[in-house]
């Protein structure tokens, strides 16, 4: 098992039965993809004729384009496969065919009613299409006049949806309708403006942005722990059901009336409060996700790179460590993404960074297990050893990027005074365990202790290299090195037990 210098294919051996094929075939489609994705970014960006850093990563229109270059970059791709009845199954150009149709359901989401509903049509009926060839060509019969005939069709519609994605931009262009903002803050700013004149016409942008706060408390509800959750589920039906009732007596030409005034004002106090439980549900998040980013993919190496005793053992302990990984990752990902949409801050460069580093993570963590696997299998290859060090050290890059940009995207305060909570609840279970004659436990909760410690510091220490202020500054170094020399007798205390 061999890469060739790109470390973009793996060699013959990998193809002809060798373990780790198919995640070196994974690895490769990924980092080719990366890197066409990154070069039509890079050919995006120089065609700006102007730049508005805050209307280029937020605006409607100017996403939907971005996503109809990343369409056309895979276009020559998916042309190429369909083209060759030999081509490798679940290589490039088929996975170039699932990206158009992906990107292009984007489009959809963002277009006029009319081309939304022309492009999930013509993506279904790719999908269907593309399903069935890729089944004749998996049983031999890629050369078939049926899988000729299969793959022609899907050439033209993938033409049709390429057309249609131009014109459903231009019709966006032409109709200057606005959108629900892309955060929380965004869009309860929307919100408060239709509340406060219901019988005024926004175009129904207020309605959509409520439904889309709404949504978020949904999902953010559901990894909440119960007293929360019930919280945050209440409010979200309460303002549906309320919203519902406004949106009727508008149509009904009553939005000016006292009835609609006072849901107005019930919906603006309920959004309120469901902002404040999202903000603390997400500083919760981010104090405990990104407590400890080092421990997943530090077990994970040392799996990789260890000897084991047997295959078997090896095997095992790979699927469980690489199994802990990918769920951190999850969790991470989902936390980022919760953060970059329920911030306070209403920064939408901040929001984007943050989605696209998430994105990053998401991407990274199979890539990485897959490196992982070939690496253990292939222990004195150095190129498979060159290769799981490269996505491993990029991986942990990623991770601190997106702690960092979650950090700055929450209340410092806020995460200041949770991480206290937490610490009190882990002293508490600390003292239990020593009562109780409990080491394992005592020394779990004092390494938590340390850990988030170490968080508070990290974050007092980001405030200060952000502040202009020389007494801000200096009063809060002063109150870091105090937790610091804490933190560094608690530990020396747990050393001596």
């Amino acid at each position: 098992m061999c890469f060739d210098q790109s470390q973009l294919s793996p060699c013959r051996f990998c193809f002809s039965g060798g373990k780790g094929a198919g995640e070196a075939a994974e690895n490769r489609n990924y980092l080719s993809g990366r890197m066409q994705d990154e070069v039509s970014e890079v050919i995006r960006v120089l065609q700006l004729t102007t730049y508005d850093e805050d209307e280029w990563d937020s605006d409607n229109l100017t996403v939907m384009k971005k996503t109809l270059g990343l369409i056309e970059s895979k276009m020559q791709a998916a042309h190429d496969w369909l083209q060759d009845p030999n081509a490798l199954q679940g290589g490039v150009g088929e996975k170039s065919v699932r990206q158009i149709l992906a990107h292009a359901l984007k489009i959809a989401d963002r277009s006029l009613p009319l081309d939304a509903d022309h492009i999930r049509k013509l993506s279904g009926d790719i999908t269907s299409m593309t399903d069935a060839l890729c089944e004749l060509r998996s049983s031999g019969q890629g050369a078939s006049p049926q899988a000729e005939t299969l793959a022609r069709n899907i050439e033209m519609r993938l033409n049709e949806l390429m057309a249609t994605a131009n014109q459903a931009i231009g019709r966006v262009e032409k109709s200057g309708i606005q959108q629900p903002a892309p955060t929380v803050a965004g869009r309860l700013e929307q919100a408060r403006r239709w509340l406060e004149q219901p019988g005024a016409d926004d175009r129904d942008i207020g309605r959509q942005a409520i439904h889309l706060v709404v949504d978020e408390g949904y999902k953010i509800a559901s990894v909440l722990p119960a007293p929360l959750k019930d919280r945050v589920v209440e409010l979200c039906n309460a303002i549906e059901r309320d919203t519902a009732e406004l949106t009727q007596l508008c149509r009904e030409g009553k939005g000016g009336e006292a009835r609609a005034l006072m849901l107005g004002k019930k919906i603006a106090g309920n959004l309120e409060d469901l902002k404040t439980a999202i903000q603390t549900a997400l500083v919760d998040k981010v104090v405990e996700d990104f407590l400890d980013i080092g421990s997943p993919l530090k077990q994970f190496t040392d799996c990789v790179l260890s000897p084991h005793p047997t295959e078997a053992d090896r095997d095992r302990d790979f699927a469980e460590k690489s199994a802990n990984l990918g769920n951190f990752s999850n969790r991470i990902v989902n936390t980022a993404r919760m953060v970059a949409m329920g911030s306070g801050t209403g920064n939408k460069k901040a929001a984007e960074s943050l989605l696209a580093t998430a994105s990053q993570i998401e991407s990274l963590a199979p890539q990485l297990i897959n490196a992982g696997r070939i690496r253990m299998v292939y222990p004195e290859n150095k190129a498979a050893d060159e290769h799981f060090e490269n996505l491993r050290s990029q991986y942990a890059e990623t991770l601190q990027r997106g702690r960092i940009l979650c950090d700055d995207a929450t209340d410092s305060k806020a995460f200041i005074k949770r991480s206290l909570l937490r610490m009190q609840e882990h002293t508490g279970h600390c003292e239990d365990a020593i009562r109780a004659g409990n080491a394992i436990k005592m020394v779990e909760h004092t390494s938590c202790l340390g850990r988030m410690a170490n968080r508070v510091l990290q974050v007092a220490k980001q405030e200060a290299e952000n502040s202009e202020d020389p007494r801000f500054i200096s009063s809060l170094n002063i109150s870091a090195d105090q937790l610091h020399s804490r933190k560094q007798l608690r530990q020396s205390q747990k050393h001596k037990s």
